[in-house]
């Protein structure tokens, strides 16, 4: 949360002139029709597949660090023939906390519509819902050691296998240039 997933998935998306599969946007749908969300990735899942079998690119905005997710996708594509590559978005923790906390969240987005026990505006109780998401799955993403400081740790990356690349999104001029190498290597695959 926070690493730059949505922006990578548009650029991505944009250099293979493909459709990008929103997670949140599906949660927005699922939460106005008053269903809950534990079947996001499978509705993502089924409508990136049917576009991919209509011939278009698609790249799937969500977190696939769930090996059951993960799973489902690849045997949806193999039965399909469809070839999945799964990137992954990294960035310095601090800007990802700084993006949390300045973005914008209306109340029609999935983050500024949630719930919450916080009471404030809009913008802060969409802030706190995803700072809340970014520390409950922070620990899926990382790995927490500890330091020399008593009751201090520090949080390194954990290694997927499953990774066929990683954007760094930390620096807002560099990424967009990876997207388009990386786009490249794609196409040679």
């Amino acid at each position: 949360i926070g690493s730059g997933k949505s922006s990578v998935a548009n650029a991505l998306a944009k250099e293979f002139n493909g459709v990008v599969v929103e997670g949140d946007a599906v949660r927005v749908r699922l939460r106005q029709a008053g269903a809950g969300y534990d079947r996001v990735w499978k509705i993502c899942e089924n409508a990136a597949v049917a576009v991919a079998e209509g011939g278009a690119y698609v790249v799937i905005d969500a977190d696939y660090v769930a090996a059951e997710k993960r799973a489902s996708l690849n045997q949806a594509a193999k039965k399909a023939g469809i070839k999945v590559v799964y990137l992954r978005t990294i960035c310095d923790l601090d800007v990802m906390i700084g993006r949390i906390i300045t973005a914008s969240y209306p109340e029609q987005s999935f983050f500024g519509g949630s719930t919450t026990a916080w009471r404030g505006m809009a913008d802060q109780r969409g802030a706190v819902v995803k700072i809340r998401e970014f520390i409950m799955r922070l620990a899926s993403h990382y790995k927490m050691g500890k330091t020399k400081y008593p009751a201090r740790y520090q949080w390194t990356l954990r290694k997927f296998s499953f990774v066929g690349f990683t954007v760094d999104t930390t620096d807002e001029k560099k990424w967009p240039g990876e997207i388009k190498k990386i786009a490249k290597q794609i196409r040679l695959r």
